[in-house]
């Protein structure tokens, strides 16, 4: 069926074909499509391309990009509006497939460039926030060490490969205090005779009572 649309571009209305996969046209021709194509990354939204783009231009894009996801407060955290990996916020930059975390970006745009080695750390402890004034740069190790000294590591059934969960523990440490076999139970669980035994000493799963 034949529909009426009128080009972005030139502004010349048009007949298009359109179909169950397709009910929608932009473009009269394919010398219009290639202007509009050509002009974005010039500023236009519409068609920017990150492979013939400048670094200002990406860096812009970034900027433009974090300012329309993040919302600000005087106060305290800068939430942020779009999907959360692992807790994190994450946007394109370098390019389409490519993605880094929100707050590495507030980092970038707020404070400058991120030396090598270094990571951006949270002062919040809000995986979520971006706002610049808390966050602060580390290194690796500074990073793991703060993650385990404010105990936010992934404990017990947190752990990918983890064949126990907190209430498989608890009823182990109880038939440990009721005198069971270690060999009995790692077969009972489906697990090595040290995997208990460590329980036992309280060198693993300590946080389950």
């Amino acid at each position: 069926m034949l529909k009426e649309f009128k080009c972005e571009v030139c502004k010349k209305t048009y007949n298009f074909r359109v179909s169950k996969n397709r009910q929608n046209s932009r473009f009269c021709s394919n010398i219009c499509k290639n202007q509009r194509v050509g002009t974005w990354v010039k500023g236009n939204p519409l068609g920017f391309k990150w492979k013939t783009a400048t670094e200002e231009e990406k860096f812009k894009r970034l900027k433009d990009s974090f300012n329309k996801l993040v919302t600000r407060n005087n106060i305290g955290c800068w939430d942020w509006k779009a999907s959360l990996r692992k807790g994190y916020g994450r946007l394109n930059y370098q390019s389409k497939d490519k993605t880094i975390p929100a707050h590495v970006a507030s980092w970038m745009i707020y404070r400058g460039k991120i030396p090598k080695g270094m990571c951006v750390l949270h002062k919040c402890d809000n995986r979520s926030c971006t706002n610049p004034d808390h966050l602060f740069l580390g290194t690796n190790y500074e990073n793991v060490r703060d993650m385990v000294y404010k105990n936010r590591q992934a404990k017990g059934s947190q752990c990918t490969n983890s064949k126990l969960n907190e209430e498989k523990v608890k009823e182990i440490k109880k038939m440990l205090q009721e005198g069971r076999h270690e060999k009995e139970i790692c077969k009972l669980y489906n697990v090595c005779e040290q995997c208990i035994r460590h329980i036992k000493l309280n060198k693993t799963w300590k946080h389950v009572t």
